[in-house]
């Protein structure tokens, strides 16, 4: 077996921003965790991305998506995931809480997409292109479920129709918001913005 010691609220952060089961791009229903370390949650308006030293744990010999069965629980603090030594498809883990709340570990079988690609960099005060910000508001509330209830955020943009990259003062990880297709960016009085 494969056994992997993760911080929860990693995998807390990563699954408020999966896919639900229901959609045709199966490998965003899962967890996508890296060799490099990388915890990737995305349903493709919303990305979670942190990296987790894999210190005290085996090493993965492949990138794997892994779909949980169940939410961890917020009072879980750290959880370890066991998954078998082939990474074949066909078999289970299991994850396990530090209070011993047991789940069902999926593989699922696929490739994950470039997740760096869509990350915006970090904007230095000399970076900043704009004061706009065009998202879906409901996509907002992705934020509190991956950093926490009272969580202190920074939220970085350059341009209206670019992805906004939202961090929490824990440092845990990066939240990246997809912006609005230009023709529904509206403003004032309701005109269309223009393109940057």
């Amino acid at each position: 077996m494969i056994t992997l010691n993760i911080n929860a609220q990693l995998i807390r952060a990563a699954q408020a921003n999966q896919a639900n089961k229901k959609d045709i791009r199966y490998y965003f229903c899962g967890i996508h965790l890296s060799t490099k370390g990388d915890v990737v949650g995305t349903n493709g308006h919303t990305l979670f991305q942190a990296k987790h030293d894999w210190i005290d744990c085996d090493l993965l010999p492949d990138d794997v998506i892994i779909n949980i069965d169940g939410n961890i629980p917020a009072s879980a603090r750290s959880v370890r995931i066991e998954l078998p030594d082939s990474l074949d498809t066909s078999l289970t883990g299991t994850l396990t809480t530090d209070g011993g709340k047991i789940f069902k570990v999926d593989l699922i079988d696929g490739r994950y997409p470039d997740f760096n690609r869509v990350i915006p960099e970090r904007l230095s005060k000399e970076n900043l292109y704009s004061n706009a910000i065009a998202v879906d508001a409901s996509l907002l509330a992705k934020t509190e479920k991956t950093f926490g209830k009272n969580s202190s955020v920074i939220i970085y943009h350059r341009a209206v129709n670019d992805a906004l990259r939202i961090e929490c003062n824990t440092e845990i990880g990066v939240l990246v918001i997809t912006p609005l297709s230009r023709d529904k960016v509206v403003i004032n009085d309701h005109l269309p913005l223009e393109p940057v």
